[in-house]
């Protein structure tokens, strides 16, 4: 079996936890010995030679690909995985030649936006969760629930790091009101108010709590309670097809998939994949329609 804190790619002490470790490395052990057999099946059958760290990179993505649940467990492989990736620079010894751990993830199927939100949740709010408020983290997930922990983590970040998230206005405003009504509780009951760093505590500690007793659109309710702006959307018709357009805030798009994710696909690109968008047929045919090129 294979350690899963091997080199300390996953930053939580998951020695106590018996179980989870088991499943974990049941887990690893299945997906890795799936992804290998796959890249060894398709570069076979084209004829392709790969080197030994060729073979490490191309395996290592693909375990990423197999890796498609939601458990902690899948969670927290996909993230001991990332960091393989780039801590050992296996974006540069792909033979795909990708530019960006961004790149390589959206390859094995995760977002920009799941990028983020593996990471912070592992480095951020988890080590928070278990060492400050010594919580019992595969206990936690269980009963918030991904959807849960997902709409909680903005808030969250903000609560625990102290900074504002440059993603999310709403989010920052939404953690300095649970602040600032907290420190208030305690002035109305004619209490001192606590350091900083304990007023914090409390603030996520309640919220973690709530996530276990609210369904998610109450808790959405209670975490971002002003209305995100609707989104301002143009129409470009060309004969029978049209093509939409719609200018949105990282708040707007959370609402868009939301609302609109069970009739339609959503692809959300940054930066460092406009390149690979701006070859894409649907947005080459959309910039002629325009006259754009």
């Amino acid at each position: 079996m294979q350690d899963i804190q091997q080199n300390g790619l996953i930053p939580l002490d998951l020695s106590h936890d018996y179980f989870l470790t088991r499943e974990i490395e049941g887990l690893e052990n299945t997906v890795v010995e799936a992804a290998r057999n796959t890249v060894t099946e398709f570069a076979r059958g084209q004829g392709v030679s790969l080197t030994d760290t060729e073979m490490e990179a191309v395996v290592t993505v693909q375990v990423l690909k197999e890796l498609n649940s939601v458990d902690l467990a899948s969670l927290l492989l996909r993230y001991k995985y990332l960091r393989k990736i780039r801590d050992g620079n296996l974006v540069t010894r792909h033979p795909g030649q990708y530019a960006s751990l961004a790149e390589v993830a959206a390859e094995a199927g995760i977002s920009a936006t799941e990028l983020s939100r593996i990471v912070d949740l592992v480095e951020v709010v988890f080590p928070y969760l278990g060492n400050t408020l010594h919580m019992d983290i595969p206990t936690a997930w269980k009963e918030v629930g991904k959807s849960n922990f997902i709409d909680m983590l903005p808030v969250l970040k903000v609560l625990i790091t102290g900074e504002d998230v440059v993603h999310s206005a709403q989010a920052n405003e939404s953690a300095h009101r649970f602040l600032n009504d907290a420190a208030a509780g305690y002035r109305t009951a004619g209490q001192e108010v606590p350091e900083e760093a304990e007023l914090r505590q409390g603030v996520v500690r309640d919220i973690i709590e709530r996530g276990t007793l609210l369904n998610n659109h109450e808790l959405r309710t209670h975490l971002r309670p002003e209305r995100t702006q609707s989104i301002q959307t143009h129409v470009f018709m060309n004969g029978a097809t049209g093509y939409i357009f719609m200018p949105i805030t990282n708040d707007q798009m959370t609402m868009l998939v939301r609302r609109a994710g069970a009739c339609i696909d959503v692809h959300a690109y940054d930066p460092v994949n406009f390149r690979v968008a701006s070859n894409m047929p649907e947005v080459r045919n959309f910039l002629r329609v325009i006259g754009a090129i």
